[in-house]
């Protein structure tokens, strides 16, 4: 037997008898020690499921997991129930043991069923501990054990400490989570995780190659120990870390294998020909280096070598200034890891070009290879193509995705693109669902960053590159990209540093046109105009096909009096891009901010003086505006493809003497036929940029600029990936966009018309969106105070941290334009007694929740307050007593309960605040509010009717109140559902879907209008769809327990009964208090009836009634289930009840006209398990 398991019996002896180990007093000494610290996740849960075989499965295991930690040279220094805490003798050996171990119980678990399998959460740290007997002790172990309780499911989580020692020295994945608090550790700690299956994958990526004699993984790499050729020992460390840190940042290269550290360092001194070190370590490439130490210098040389053939690929030589090693050491490594970045892909893209047949990957370094030459037009479609290619074989592909959207990015913000909003919106797409399928992928965060900056978002472009920044330092674009950042925040005198930042560590970069370009930018909005030449030259030199760097070095020309330079400067822009004017400058800022948009001007003077175009407006667009809007006047259409309306076009343009202009003028064939093959068209880009520029001042602009962007402009594919997103028919999609489109453009020239009336630029009636959205976060405000802790059990001290934390993300999610409070700052007043009113003061809000939890060893206690900030009264309170069990799972159904309970509270206590006052927008909000208020508990169809014509009012001062729009929408749909106002159905259901239609162009994540449209299509029958949307939902806000009602009644239609109950549950455990409980718990009782649990159903039906007592369905399905389950007595009585409310009704009658779907969409399962009930309430006393 081993010591570690010998060391297991008489803790767990001591265990069992709830005692400690008798241990002799020893002198307190310490020591530095690698702590690993494991704990099974939802241990109590598993031994609930199976007692006695968890117990066994847990001692099997940690018998296995001693013999590991034997040989990973450690100790077991005390296992406490399900937990262990060992001891190791350095980082290395922490992490390969824990590797193992998650190794060993993932094969363990392989063949026992889901709800048995044990997974074990591990964290671990390295310092100074104390050594007490056989114990370890101090704030070190702590953090290991923080850590562990921070891991999810399978998982390792590393402290820095641990990372550095690690860091190429063993074959895993490392993901940055970033500096965190952790609980009772005064400093925050940064954490690394380790994905087991990462780890594993690269692991046995290259032993199989070896082992096989197959070809060398692509991409495939080992950086070998550069060289220390100073002859100063002291030197190796600093030598030593290049290779390191090469090796490290190499591994952040897309599709890379990079050899580990210590596999690397086995051949260090020994002279090794390179094809055979490429035949041992099963590697296509490796990198070799020496560095060279001089008085006051240092030079570096770097060979990359084709590890097949021996031949170098690539050198290069860096020669600097001996300062700071470490600094220094960064700078190297930066730019040897960007230079390799594109040469190896510009390696395999050769080697790609050679092969037979090409597979998604090597399309994908193709298309990189083409992107990185110069940025041309060619070499961009060329990319672009090669990146879609790469998609088509593998639409997951996350680094084609991250390369298509760099190029469409690239297109847009070089103004090689006509279509610039476009491929911007192409680009975002791409950026967000790389990052979807990979969360921390640096470059896709890097791309939208450079997004958002060119898109009036600066402060999100500042914040997605700098989490590129933290997951790969060696992303030097987004140091420029922080420069431009601050440029467009009206700090272009900051920006300089970033750029020649960026220039410094990567002086031949793909990107180094660009970054000349926005520092001669920044000059020239600051007016040192012979500043910005020397900049915008350099970038002319660097990338002849960039239009504007062009056009920017002709306005700075012009303004310093060198016209004809100007003018050939002028003349080379416009040759690359001959539809830019100046007027389409205009139109694509990419900021807002005052001060940049008065430096601008500074530019836009330079350019007429340079003779770039002022408009590009044609000599045949005058008639358009007043003919359109006359037919408009005579025809009304709905749809813009009616014949009446086209004959009434035609009509106006022959009254203004052009009737040929239907046919050339490319804005009102789109609009009459929705064509979808306009872009590119010069013609339609002026005279809608004309059309938005007109009335800029205006929300509906914006709006209006969207949906042309998404009509017209973005491709086809794009548009089908979002219309399957939505869960439409992609026909469907672009008739909502058509349809919204024309809306828009009809009251935008309708605006248009009355100014030329006027002779003057109308203002909006409307307020901006900033101002409404700035009202609706000042009436729904929050701060989530700590809630407090009144129990000393550190288990439920996190619990209660992570339900205030959970509930923050929740309400911003369940109340769309909402403001709540940052986690950071809320935390600020943790401990201290500060009166409510005045928190409400110094946070600006007009709520605070505020709480405290209890627990005992079996059960917690919540109480929760709603309290207004202003007059300190409580607005509403709950206390909720739950079972104690796993502390995430708990966790989840209380913030999903609260979050819900808490967003109608909010809403009904301002609905009952005084109106407001001023714009009518403001007006609108009021209403809407009071609409909500009301429609959150509709019990009767006069309940109904008022919160219609509330909604109706809001519209009627706000046409886009997206609130209103989808409170009378779901009003319709309950209507329809709930009240069984059949006959109007088709005209209810109509209606709510136009709603729905203008409400998604609107704000097309907006909750509500995703579970509004949910809804909707379940009472048109299109359940499958349904269950799409609802996944939506569940996707933005998985607490919502509607969405679980609504996944249930799909389901229930769709023949799948069991688990349509289980989502009723669910939802019931979710929230047991809610106002709306009778509808799952109604649909919960039919799926019981239905599978034959009828006394199981009369207990819930009851439970139905005690929500909505007057609810006839639930009546008569009561009575029904009391007959099945036995009770005919009682089922008579029930019914007889429900007789005298509707005399004359039958059990057929029934069926057909309180059916809330057509039947004949759903599935024969449902109609044979129907029978059930129809059988039920014809023994309840029902005719037939």
């Amino acid at each position: 037997m081993t010591a570690n398991k010998a060391a297991l019996l008489p803790i767990r002896s001591a265990w069992r008898r709830q005692e400690c180990p008798v241990v002799a007093p020893r002198r307190v000494e310490r020591k530095l020690a690698a702590i690993l610290a494991a704990d099974v996740a939802g241990y109590s849960r598993l031994m609930g499921l199976d007692e006695v075989g968890t117990a066994r499965r847990l001692r099997e295991h940690q018998a296995a997991i001693a013999t590991l930690v034997d040989e990973h040279g450690g100790r077991i220094v005390k296992v406490t129930g399900d937990a262990m805490l060992l001891d190791l003798s350095s980082g290395v050996a922490a992490v390969e043991c824990a590797m193992a171990v998650q190794r060993l119980l993932g094969e363990r678990n392989e063949n026992l069923p889901h709800d048995r399998k044990m997974a074990l959460r591990i964290g671990i740290n390295v310092g100074d501990v104390m050594v007490e007997g056989d114990d370890l002790l101090g704030e070190e172990v702590n953090i290991a054990a923080r850590l562990e309780s921070l891991a999810e499911p399978g998982g390792i989580y590393l402290s820095r400490a641990v990372y550095e020692q690690t860091k190429g020295r063993v074959a895993a994945r490392f993901v940055d989570l970033g500096e965190q608090q952790l609980k009772n550790i005064a400093e925050p700690v940064h954490i690394y995780a380790i994905r087991p299956e990462d780890a594993e994958a690269q692991r046995q990526t290259a032993p199989a190659n070896r082992l096989s004699g197959s070809e060398a993984p692509r991409l495939s790499i080992v950086v070998l120990p550069f060289l220390n050729l100073g002859g100063d020992a002291h030197d190796d460390h600093f030598v030593d870390g290049i290779t390191e840190s090469l090796t490290t940042d190499l591994s952040r290269l897309p599709a890379a294998l990079v050899v580990a550290r210590n596999s690397a360092f086995s051949y260090k001194d020994r002279a090794i020909d390179v094809k055979q070190i490429g035949r041992e370590l099963g590697v296509r490439y490796a990198l070799e280096g020496s560095v060279q130490h001089g008085p006051n210098r240092l030079r570096v040389n770097v060979q990359l070598v084709d590890a097949e053939s021996g031949s170098h690929l690539w050198a290069e030589r860096f020669d600097r200034d001996r300062g700071d090693l470490f600094k220094l050491q960064d700078e190297i490594v930066t730019r040897l890891a960007r230079e390799l970045d594109e040469e190896l892909i510009a390696v395999e893209a050769r080697r790609a070009e050679r092969a037979p047949s090409s597979d998604a990957l090597d399309l994908f370094f193709r298309g990189w290879a083409a992107f990185n030459r110069a940025h041309n037009p060619a070499n961009l479609i060329e990319a672009r193509e090669l990146f879609h290619r790469s998609l088509k074989l593998d639409h997951t592909h996350v680094d084609a995705l991250v390369g298509r959207a760099m190029v469409d990015y690239t297109l847009a913000a070089t103004y090689v693109a006509d279509d610039r909003a476009a491929c911007f919106s192409a680009a975002e797409a791409d950026a967000t669902r790389a990052l979807a399928l990979a969360p921390n992928h640096a470059r896709a965060h890097a791309v939208l960053g450079y997004i958002y900056t060119s898109t009036d978002r600066p402060e999100l472009g500042i914040g997605q590159v700098e989490r590129a920044l933290a997951l790969d330092p060696n992303l030097t674009p987004c140091h420029a990209s922080m420069g431009w950042a601050k440029v467009m925040l009206g700090r272009a005198d900051e920006a300089e540093a970033h750029f020649a930042h960026a220039l410094r560590v990567s002086p031949r970069d793909t990107f180094a046109y660009g970054w000349c370009y926005m520092a001669g930018t920044a000059k020239l909005l600051l007016g040192r105009s012979e500043d910005a030449v020397i900049w915008l030259r350099r970038s002319v030199e660097a990338n002849h096909g960039y239009p504007i760097a062009h056009f920017t070095l002709a306005a700075a020309l012009a303004l310093l009096g060198k016209a004809a330079e100007a003018r050939a400067a002028t003349a080379a822009g416009l040759t690359l891009s001959p539809l830019f004017t100046i007027a389409r400058y205009r139109i694509g800022v990419p900021s807002r901010n005052p001060t940049y948009l008065a430096q601008r001007e500074h530019i836009y003077e330079g350019l007429r003086r340079a003779g770039v175009p002022e408009s590009g407006e044609g000599p045949h667009s005058a008639p358009v505006v007043p003919a359109y809007s006359e037919a408009s006047a005579t025809a009304s259409p709905r749809d813009p493809a009616r014949p009446e309306f086209a004959a009434a076009l035609k009509a106006a343009l022959r009254n203004y003497g052009r009737p040929d202009l239907l046919a050339e003028n490319t804005l009102l064939r789109s609009h009459l036929f929705a064509q979808s093959d306009c872009v590119g068209v010069p013609e339609l880009k002026q005279l809608l940029s004309k059309a938005v520029e007109t009335l800029f001042a205006s929300p509906r602009d914006e709006k209006l600029r969207r949906v042309i962007e998404l009509t017209y402009f973005r491709p086809a594919p794009k548009q089908e990936a979002t219309a399957e997103r939505l869960g439409m028919a992609f026909g469907t999609y672009r008739r909502h966009l058509t349809t919204a489109l024309f809306r828009l453009t009809k009251w935008l020239f309708e605006r248009e018309l009355e100014a030329v009336a006027r002779g003057a630029v109308p203002k909006s009636p409307l307020v901006s969106e900033a101002q409404t959205h700035a009202s609706l976060r000042e009436r729904l405000s929050i701060v989530v105070l700590p809630f407090l802790s009144l129990s000393q059990d550190e288990a439920v001290d996190y619990l209660v941290d992570g339900i205030a934390d959970g509930l923050m993300t929740s309400l911003s999610r369940a109340l769309p334009g909402s403001f709540v409070i940052s986690r950071s700052t809320a935390f600020t007043y943790r401990g201290r007694q500060v009166p409510v009113r005045q928190v409400g003061q110094e946070l600006n809000v007009r709520y605070v929740l505020e709480g405290s939890m209890l627990a005992d060893a079996s059960r917690i206690r919540l109480n929760v307050q709603l309290i207004d900030a202003a007059t300190e009264e409580q607005r509403w309170a709950e206390r909720f007593d739950k079972e104690r069990k796993d502390i995430l799972q708990l966790q989840d159904e209380i913030v999903a309960r609260l979050s819900r309970s808490i967003g109608i509270e909010m809403i009904r206590s301002e609905a009952a605040r005084p109106p407001g006052t001023g714009s009518s927008v403001v007006d609108a909000v009021d209403l809407a509010m009071r609409g909500q208020a009301i429609a959150a508990d509709i019990r009767r169809k006069e309940s109904a009717a008022e919160a219609a014509l509330l909604f109706r009012q809001a519209l009627a001062l706000d046409p886009d109140n997206v609130e209103a729009l989808v409170g009378l929408a779901s009003t319709r749909n309950f209507q329809v559902l709930n009240l069984y106002e059949l006959r109007e159905r088709e005209a209810l259901l109509a209606e709510a879907e136009s709603l729905l239609e203008h409400a998604i162009v609107l704000a097309p994540d907006h909750i509500g209008v995703l579970k509004a449209r949910a809804v909707l299509w379940r009472a048109r029958g299109r359940f499958a769809e349904a269950v799409i949307a609802v996944r939506a939902v569940m996707a933005l806000n998985p607490g919502e327990p509607t969405a679980y009602r609504e996944l249930g009644l799909n389901k229930l239609y769709l023949g799948e009964t069991s688990e349509a109950a289980d989502w009723f549950r669910r939802a019931d455990n979710v929230a047991p208090r809610d106002l709306e409980r009778w509808t799952w718990l109604q649909g919960l009782g039919r799926a019981l009836m239905q599978m034959g649990e009828d006394a199981q159903a009369v207990e819930v039906l009851r439970l139905a009634l005690d929500s909505n007592p007057n609810h006839r369905r639930c009546k008569a399905l009561l009575a029904a289930a009391q007959a099945l389950a036995g009770d005919i007595g009682g089922a008579k009585l029930q019914m007889a009840e429900f007789a005298g409310l509707d005399p004359g009704l039958t059990a057929r009658r029934f069926a057909r006209e309180r059916s809330s779907v057509p039947l004949e969409a759903v599935s024969q399962v449902y109609l044979s398990q129907n029978e059930r009930i129809l059988e039920g309430l014809r023994l309840a006393g029902m005719p037939a």
